[in-house]
């Protein structure tokens, strides 16, 4: 039997060693400096692209630019496509030249809203210009609520003061400090509002005309004022919404009419309720968070009106606060919808002011919705976390306050 050689052995597996270390060299060589920068074309592939169905992929950066390097290193960033029309992609969000605005609001006859600045008072016009509407001036405002035609505006004051300042007479009216939480009715001629004082048993849900006569109260508030809305339903039937717990997961909401009505009450399945009520009042939007949202806000709407409340209670799957929502009619919402939010967004709804938000419509009989913009500044960048939703009058315009500037934008839907 031949004897093996071991000496040849060894050189045969050095040899193949060698020549094996030259094969991978070879390659990372080729891998770094010769391998063609562009990769061959396979066709047109959209990345974000969303089944059927399902909500868009969160904490992905849909706003980057195509990113190419040549073999300089020289880095060529190309934008991404921004229309100026909202189809659905990245859309330009115009800044209005207004300043920072303070409680603006959709009017019939504008959009309305305070100068902090100036201490004036000034509607934005179909034409996109501001007009003033009065030259009075008023500083320090903290807060003020709108009339629905804007006529008439309730400026309330870091002292507690209240004021009623009609914009058609040019005149202003005081209001007891110890009203708070003010809701007009749709025909602008009353008022709702918790009458708060330091005794519990004088404590009221009241209504009154605009300057403050022929008041009364609705219902006695005592230690439970924490638990009710302000919210003048456009039907004129309910004034305000009151929480009760039913359990750990569930509460009812009761509707709160003029004269002791007996409504029936709406079973909603978590917590943080914050309503908005459809352009007629038929039906109700809401928010509310819980364990299987995650603690969460998630939209519902429901018909809330008459014999029909509680019916149809539909859940618009989408994950968003009610108030970042408005009606364009009574069955279209638009609403801004966080590219993602964090567990317990619902409890600390702060945490998601910087967030990007996008544009969805949705119809409220069926349910569908669809993304009609991503708005993005001149760059193709999504920096706008939505405060409030406007739509203007012609419905031409989408309004929004940015929550990061304080800044409005405006998106054209055609």
């Amino acid at each position: 039997m031949p004897q093996i050689n071991k000496e040849l052995l060894k050189k045969i597996g050095l040899g193949a060693l060698i020549v094996g270390f030259a094969v991978l060299m070879g390659y990372l060589i080729y891998r770094i400096f010769f391998r063609p920068i562009f990769a061959p074309d396979q066709g047109a592939t959209n990345t974000n692209a969303t089944p059927s169905g399902t909500l868009p992929p969160t904490n992905t950066n849909t706003n980057a630019g195509v990113i190419t390097t040549n073999i300089n290193g020289e880095i060529i960033t190309v934008l991404p496509a921004i229309d100026t029309v909202a189809t659905g992609g990245n859309t330009l969000a115009d800044r209005v030249e207004i300043g920072i605005p303070l409680g603006a609001a959709q009017t019939t006859q504008g959009l309305n809203y305070y100068d902090p600045a100036s201490g004036q008072f000034y509607r934005l016009g179909s034409n996109g210009e501001p007009e003033l509407l009065t030259d009075d001036i008023y500083q320090e405002v903290e807060n003020l609520t709108w009339s629905p035609d804007g006529g008439t505006a309730i400026l309330e004051f870091p002292d507690g003061s209240n004021v009623v300042y009609d914009f058609n007479a040019k005149k202003q009216i005081t209001l007891p400090r110890e009203m708070q939480e003010f809701s007009f009715a749709a025909g602008g001629d009353q008022i709702a509002f918790k009458y708060m004082t330091q005794n519990r048993e004088d404590r009221w849900l009241g209504v009154a005309s605009p300057d403050g006569s022929e008041s009364k109260g609705v219902a006695l508030l005592g230690d439970n004022a924490d638990k009710v809305i302000v919210d003048y339903s456009p039907s004129g039937q309910v004034v305000a919404t009151v929480r009760e717990s039913l359990n750990a997961f569930e509460n009812e909401i009761g509707f709160v009419g003029l004269n002791e009505e007996n409504f029936k009450g709406i079973v909603v399945s978590g917590r943080g309720f914050q309503p908005q009520w459809s352009p007629n009042g038929s039906q109700l939007l809401y928010s509310v968070y819980n364990q299987e949202t995650e603690y969460m806000p998630e939209l519902f709407i429901v018909d809330a009106l008459g014999q029909d409340i509680g019916r149809n209670n539909l859940d618009l799957g989408l994950r968003t606060w009610a108030n970042k929502c408005t009606f364009s009619d009574t069955s279209t919402l638009y609403c801004a919808v966080p590219e993602s939010l964090e567990y317990g967004a619902g409890l600390v709804p702060g945490v998601a002011a910087g967030t990007p938000d996008r544009i969805y419509k949705i119809d409220t009989q069926t349910g569908t919705r669809s993304i009609v913009a991503n708005p993005v500044n001149g760059e193709g960048d999504n920096t706008f976390s939505v405060g409030e939703l406007f739509i203007s009058e012609d419905q031409k315009y989408l309004y929004f306050t940015d929550q990061v500037t304080g800044e409005v934008r405006k998106i054209k839907l055609f």
